[in-house]
């Protein structure tokens, strides 16, 4: 069971990673909910390995945008399918998509030789990069230090470190401890972003959206002394039911 401590509240730029998980029983993300806690920017999950697309992929990134929020995507690595066959399928799912905070490599397989890892982390980097620059790594600490040690691009860092109390040197964006937000029925990670260089954010985030302005009473009719009692007027019709 997942022990959840009570909201840490975050400074700055914070928002959310969602995938199907955050659709349970198929029910939609609230994204005007979301975005009125103060999430500015969502990442999505597209795609993993070879066979398997979020089916609310497009929804998710279109309702975001929908109400201010800054948007990315990212790939889940799989083991044993061919790096250029995996970035098709995640670049071709991102086709047309407008995605200020990038594609991302979400990478934590299980540990794997060094060659294994030098040849499917730069054939994965390789393929992303050529339909989306930069390419974002998705990672947990350990798996950093090791593509630290083989001397392996980063371009951007999206650090997995909820127990830390403060974002390591380096990082573009720093995930936390999940946490329950209003219009997603489950818990989601809590992600704050720490560098905002590269990235083409507005002069402001936009807030959320202002609720419509009630409209105006309808003025009272003027006052018409009657002669005879209220309702006995035979052209008068009945007000039909609603």
């Amino acid at each position: 069971m997942t022990t959840v401590s009570e909201p840490t509240p975050i400074s700055g730029h914070w928002g959310i990673d969602a995938a199907t998980w955050q659709h349970p029983a198929d029910e939609p993300i609230d994204w005007e909910e979301v975005r009125a806690e103060g999430a500015s920017f969502a990442i999505i999950k597209a795609t993993q390995g070879d066979s398997y697309t979020n089916p609310w992929l497009k929804r998710d990134l279109a309702g975001a945008r929908a109400v201010g929020m800054l948007v990315g995507a990212y790939h889940f690595y799989e083991v044993g399918v061919a790096p250029e066959v995996q970035s098709a399928r995640f670049t071709e799912s991102i086709i047309g998509e407008v995605l200020e905070l990038g594609a991302w490599l979400d990478w934590e397989p299980a540990d794997m030789p060094d060659w294994e890892v030098t040849t499917a982390y730069n054939g994965m980097i390789a393929g992303i990069g050529e339909a989306r620059r930069p390419v974002g790594v998705y990672t947990a600490q350990w798996w950093h230090a090791k593509l630290v040690e083989l001397k392996l691009p980063i371009h951007r860092l999206w650090l997995a470190a909820p127990s830390l109390t403060a974002a390591p040197d380096g990082v573009f964006i720093w995930q936390r401890a999940p946490q329950s937000v209003r219009g997603i029925v489950d818990l989601v990670d809590i992600d704050q972003l720490i560098s905002t260089r590269g990235v083409n954010l507005p002069h402001s985030i936009p807030s959320a959206p202002a609720p419509a302005p009630a409209a105006p009473a309808p003025a009272a009719p003027p006052e018409v002394e009657a002669s005879e009692p209220l309702g006995s007027d035979p052209a008068a019709g009945e007000v039909a039911e609603g």
